[in-house]
């Protein structure tokens, strides 16, 4: 596409129960936030092809929410590059890491991801730190030490003496924060093209270990146009337990996200 724009992602989260969270996504030739998946939107060559995409949505369509069964269809999933590898090793790594009894199938999964190489700049970064806050949780302070060194050098920050003491404080706690989830969605290709903008209100179930199901739309504008990439980004949300109030610990039902997708003029 010859045509340069920046596309700008406003994302208002409303959610029953929890707290209101508005999410703003530039689409630059870099990413300044580890936590976000905006990395994913810049570079052609990072998207998954069309091939794992439709076998990812199909698998989705036919099968449960939960995280077991979400595991079992990434497991199955068939990569062609070695982006798609890394990508689903990083994928299964954050829904392992959903249950103490995963965690080092959560670290072989993340290790291997990052060793791949292949993640755009932002997936690798947050690969990195989820090595990080997975040797954390199993309390594997060497692991956790080279996680956070090489974090630091991807990302050109000095690793320092007190760097080192507050990994032996976090492996000594061995509960690493957790940021929720929340995957801007793409700009689909034809939408962008004729300049349209538009929202998807979507109704969804909460899961107890944090990820959503039964996701349905219920009002959107065109209708139909950015439907399938709003219901594609939620799928990947994960709001993790810890996180929540201890009254809404328990699988929460119909709770109600909208997401705009609007251009810069």
């Amino acid at each position: 596409m010859d045509r340069t724009f920046q596309v700008l992602l406003l994302i208002t989260i409303c959610l029953v129960g929890l707290p209101a969270c508005k999410v703003t996504t530039n689409q630059k030739s870099e990413c300044n936030d580890d936590y976000t998946y905006a990395c994913l939107l810049t570079k052609s060559n990072s998207y998954l092809s069309n091939d794992l995409s439709q076998q990812l949505s199909l698998l989705d369509r036919y099968s449960d929410s939960d995280a077991s069964s979400k595991i079992e269809r990434y497991e199955s999933a068939k990569p062609s590059t070695g982006f798609e590898d890394a990508f689903l090793a990083f994928r299964l790594s954050q829904l392992y890491f959903l249950d103490k009894d995963t965690y080092q199938e959560a670290l072989n999964k993340a290790e291997y991801a990052v060793a791949q190489k292949k993640l755009n700049a932002g997936h690798q970064k947050f690969a990195l730190k989820l090595v990080y806050d997975i040797s954390v949780a199993l309390q594997l302070r060497e692991k956790a030490l080279a996680a956070k060194q090489e974090y630091h050098r991807f990302m050109g920050i000095p690793f320092t003496s007190k760097d080192e003491q507050l990994v032996s404080i976090d492996v000594q706690r061995g509960h690493p924060e957790r940021k929720d989830l929340r995957f801007p969605p793409q700009y689909p290709l034809e939408a962008s093209r004729e300049r349209i903008e538009g929202h998807v209100v979507m109704l969804f179930d909460l899961n107890e270990d944090g990820t959503t199901g039964n996701i349905r739309v219920i009002d959107s504008f065109p209708e139909g146009v950015f439907d399938s990439a709003g219901i594609k980004a939620l799928e990947r949300w994960v709001y993790y337990p810890e996180n929540r109030p201890a009254d809404k610990k328990n699988q929460m039902t119909d709770l109600k996200v909208r997401l705009d997708w609007k251009l810069d003029n």
